[in-house]
């Protein structure tokens, strides 16, 4: 018995050690069923992590559904993010490279329920997701355009599609 109960106790313990993380949003691609999820990390209590509040990467569902790191290029390129802190606690202002001119607000207010705003259709709303149309056909992919879901305080969903600027 005093076994099982230190095995237990080592479990709890490893469990609490591993970073923990929440899902914000995705973005999905034309290309393929593999896509892109930002995710905020969390602490034990479940706020945002101060020295590193957000990762991507991907989940390759056109393969078994693994978890996949941004290669360089990708995290260069395409989606890569910068993320500071500003002055308000637990508030955050990020921005993507692949569209530098967008800025979208990484906000927390209760504990394991971080949240991503964005302006959509001229308006601050809840961040779900993001899908990507791209043309594969050259080089490089080229984004025909890009098209945000959210949601407003009355629980309304609206869609926003534009297409972006690298500058």
């Amino acid at each position: 018995m005093r076994y099982l109960t230190i095995f237990f106790v080592l479990i709890t313990l490893q469990l609490h050690a591993e970073k923990k993380s929440v899902e914000l949003f995705h973005i999905k691609r034309n290309l393929n069923s593999n896509i892109v999820v930002y995710a905020a990390n969390v602490n034990e209590k479940g706020y945002l992590e101060t020295k590193n509040p957000m990762k991507a990467y991907w989940v390759m569902n056109a393969e078994k559904g693994q978890r996949e790191k941004l290669n360089f290029v990708e995290r260069r390129m395409a989606y890569g993010f910068t993320c500071k802190k500003t002055e308000q606690p637990n508030v955050y202002r990020l921005k993507l490279v692949a569209d530098k001119t967008r800025v979208f607000i990484l906000k927390q207010h209760t504990p394991f329920q971080p949240e991503i705003y964005t302006s959509i259709n001229g308006k601050m709303q809840k961040l779900k997701s993001m899908k990507i149309e791209a043309d594969n056909s050259g080089f490089m992919p080229k984004v025909k355009y890009i098209e945000l879901q959210g949601i407003d305080d009355n629980g309304i969903v609206s869609t926003e599609r534009y297409i972006p600027n690298k500058s």
